[in-house]
């Protein structure tokens, strides 16, 4: 096991804070519980490790930290985890390095006297010992990675059978109830009941901190896809909703009139009208599947990577995906139209936007240019003047002038369709790749000739009219 030296010095600076903290306790209790009070600190002692607590013969039975050793503590956990790839996440970590410090002070014990008594004075930090003490640690923290499979509660309509959305993603009829308690529970609190799960199954043994966090990521990034594919079918078409996700009510009431004496009732009462839509979704999802290269595999090749511990922490091309998928999903359960938009920009703008200069005309351009491909339908030929009226429409709201009327297309259909051409567009490409802030808008702009196309070049052309997009 290999540690840097910067990992050392960290450690080092853990440890020092660590005596200071110690002499304090045994030395001046009002100090030290009046910087605890000052620093908010609670339950922040290091005991033995829970393994060795039967152990008597650790000569320093407990340990305290500090606001300054707990962010010794983050730091390397941040870096223990980018250095070694564990399989959990960093605040795993922090347990971890705080057992290390407890047996590393314990076994180096008269160097540590030396430090405590004479503060930084010929300190240095026994490498060896250090490395063989985490190194026990990780080991005993690995033993208990294992494999996991997630069942996420969903309400799906006009659905019947299991549907395989990829190799570790599936829809599945729930066949077993919650117990008496836990049905009643959930039932008083949503207003529809569970009919399948999403199966999240992670392959790779890794932390269950970790594999619920993959598994959760995957779970959102499949329902955002579905309900970005049905809105390609109709906008008002949602094939399922999550138990976890913002649910609308579906009734509600106000009192209006001249006088309090004489008020009148204004009632609405919604359904799920979705429920319609969604029978055509499914069964045109099911045919799509069956095709070769279809959008469906290709799109679920992004949760499917999603449920695979990265261990690193240079962004991929997925994650940009993945964050457009959360805007989309969040934009179409959104009530105020100008919050809509706003959102539904966000998640066009995560895919096509690189730091750019002149990131309006690049929006319109390159919505555009991803429009064109031959992919996913039809679309109108208008594709340029909608993504100018959007964003002019989103600077409005941003610059804080108010919007009176709706646009006169579909936001989500728009938003719907250039995402779901983007994620083919971004698959040839490659999702996994990395350092791409460069290749990728290049990439985009070289699936169509734009040099040569009047309407995206609007800076020379007065007037734009639809005719030129055709």
């Amino acid at each position: 096991m290999q540690l840097s030296s910067c990992f050392k010095r960290k450690f080092k600076e853990l440890i020092i804070e660590l005596s200071n903290t110690l002499k304090i306790f045994i030395h001046n209790k009002d100090v030290f519980l009046k910087n605890k009070e000052r620093d908010r600190l609670i339950f922040t002692s290091i005991n033995a490790p829970l393994d060795l607590a039967e152990n008597e013969n650790f000569t320093i039975k407990q340990l305290h930290h500090s606001s300054v050793s707990l962010l010794y503590l983050k730091e390397l956990a941040l870096m223990a985890n980018k250095e070694l790839k564990i399989k959990c996440l960093s605040s795993e970590l922090n347990s971890v390095i705080e057992e290390t410090a407890f047996l590393y002070i314990n076994s180096d014990f008269e160097n540590f006297s030396t430090l405590y008594f004479n503060d930084r004075f010929k300190f240095e930090i026994n490498l060896k010992l250090l490395i063989l003490h985490f190194k026990e640690r990780v080991l005993i923290l690995e033993s208990t990675f294992t494999k996991e499979i997630y069942h996420f509660p969903v309400t799906v309509f006009n659905l019947n059978d299991e549907i395989e959305l990829s190799k570790s993603i599936r829809l599945v009829p729930k066949l077993t109830n919650l117990d008496m308690h836990d049905t009643n529970m959930f039932k008083s609190t949503r207003s529809l009941d569970i009919n399948y799960y999403l199966e999240v199954e992670i392959a790779e043994k890794c932390s269950y901190q970790l594999s619920s966090s993959l598994a959760k990521r995957a779970r959102d990034a499949s329902f955002n896809i579905l309900k970005l594919m049905a809105t390609t079918l109709s906008p008002n078409a949602i094939p399922l909703v999550a138990s976890h996700e913002k649910n609308i009510h579906l009734f509600d009431f106000f009192l209006h009139g001249t006088n309090r004496k004489e008020m009148s009732k204004s009632v609405v009462h919604k359904f799920h009208s979705y429920q319609f839509e969604s029978k055509d979704f499914w069964i045109e999802f099911i045919k799509t599947k069956q095709c070769n290269d279809n959008i469906v595999d290709i799109s679920f090749s992004i949760p499917e990577l999603l449920t695979i511990p990265y261990l690193s922490d240079k962004p991929r091309v997925i994650d940009r995906l993945e964050r457009a998928l959360i805007w989309y999903g969040d934009a179409a359960r959104e009530e105020n139209y100008q919050f809509q938009i706003q959102k539904v920009v966000s998640s066009i703008e995560t895919l096509i936007n690189y730091k750019e200069d002149n990131l309006t005309e690049i929006f319109k351009r390159r919505v555009t240019i991803l429009n064109k491909s031959n992919d996913v339908g039809n679309i109108s030929h208008d594709i340029f003047l909608r993504a100018d009226a959007l964003y002019k429409a989103r600077s409005k709201i941003i610059h804080g002038t108010s919007i009176n009327e709706k646009l006169n297309f579909c936001i989500l259909e728009l938003s719907s369709y250039t995402i779901l051409r983007t994620i083919r567009c971004f698959s040839n490409f490659g999702i996994e790749k990395t350092g791409f802030n460069k290749q990728l808008p290049r990439y985009i702009d070289s699936l169509f000739d734009y040099m040569n196309c009047d309407y995206l070049q609007p800076k020379e052309k007065e007037k734009i009219t639809p005719d030129l997009c055709n």
